[in-house]
């Protein structure tokens, strides 16, 4: 796994509906789909995983990946264009951060 952040701006639809969208691309940096995973926020550590969403948005059926919600979205603002950072703590094997610019 990659020791590399992932970094975002949150979409309109992301801010809204109040979901982390993955892109394809920064899944190798990040724990397989569907495994399990500790996610800190602020001073909370909450179990995490991502998950795959199926889509028909365009004409192909495929899969979009979301940070899936155990809690943490009641605990930050959701504002479109507002910068997420999904990252490693160095020296913790299953431990992300998340973390709001």
């Amino acid at each position: 796994m990659s020791s590399h952040p992932y970094q975002r701006r949150l979409s309109a639809e992301e801010a809204s509906a109040r979901f982390l969208f993955i892109t394809k691309s920064a899944l190798p940096g990040l724990p397989p789909v569907g495994w399990p995973f500790r996610l800190r926020v602020g001073e909370r550590e909450l179990p995490a995983a991502i998950s795959a969403v199926p889509c028909a948005c365009v004409s192909t059926p495929h899969h979009h990946y979301h940070l899936q919600d155990t809690g943490f979205t009641r605990l930050l603002p959701w504002q479109k264009g507002r910068v997420v950072r999904l990252q490693p703590v160095a020296g913790e094997e299953d431990l992300f951060e998340l973390v709001w610019g």
